[in-house]
């Protein structure tokens, strides 16, 4: 019953977010080139993290165009941050890039790289806007790579950051990983008890499950 709820929670919310992000995306694209500085790196990161939540990136092809615009979107606002001293622009900037590495290239060491150096320039940062979105990443790269007792504390953060944040996709997210992990360490069987291995790069196609907290076809009873 339980699972039936998370199930028509996370729908409803996905096909409200869809709409919304879609014509965040078209909104953000007119601003753009009139802005500077801090607010111009603010819409780049919120241009890629708008697509990344739109329904382009499910679509199933050889190559997938969104993907691509979003890595230059991302390495032109970490490029900007730099060069004008934007910690809040890089934190979220390698956030987001640690998705790009771990859903298109598998690259888990990577994302737990850019997972960590992102959490390090969220606190040095003012703004903890979104801090429990590189814990999540890091926790599941870490599962990744069978680091259970770690990704469980990352993931653990996640949950509880996300909750104050009151991001409830991310609620859900970190609550399932949490009960999955906790299932394995204490060995008891469970339908994902067993860690996915690291796999070398693929093709980008379409996420594979639980790689995003967001992801219709993760929605299993």
């Amino acid at each position: 019953m339980k699972n039936i709820f998370f199930v028509t929670f996370f729908i409803l919310a996905l096909l409200g977010g869809f709409a919304q992000n879609e014509h965040k995306v078209d909104s953000l694209k007119k601003v753009l080139p009139a802005l500077h500085d801090s607010a111009r790196v603010d819409c780049l990161n919120e241009l890629s993290e708008a697509y990344l939540r739109s329904r382009g990136w499910y679509e199933k092809g050889p190559r997938n165009t969104s993907i691509d615009s979003v890595e230059i979107w991302i390495s032109a606002a970490l490029e900007e941050s730099h060069k004008i001293g934007y910690t809040y622009g890089i934190a979220k900037a390698l956030s987001l890039k640690s998705d790009i590495v771990f859903t298109k290239y598998d690259d888990y060491p990577q994302t737990e790289n850019l997972s960590r150096e992102s959490i390090r320039n969220y606190k040095k940062s003012a703004s903890k806007k979104g801090l429990y979105r590189p814990y999540w990443r890091l926790g599941v790269a870490l599962y990744a790579l069978s680091k259970y007792d770690d990704a469980i504390n990352n993931l653990d953060t996640s949950y509880k950051l996300s909750k104050v944040a009151g991001d409830s996709l991310y609620v859900l997210a970190g609550a399932g990983h949490g009960r999955r992990d906790r299932r394995r360490r204490s060995g008891l069987p469970g339908r994902h008890a067993k860690p996915r291995a690291t796999a070398p790069a693929r093709p980008f196609g379409k996420p594979r499950c639980p790689d995003r907290p967001a992801e219709p076809e993760c929605l299993r009873p």
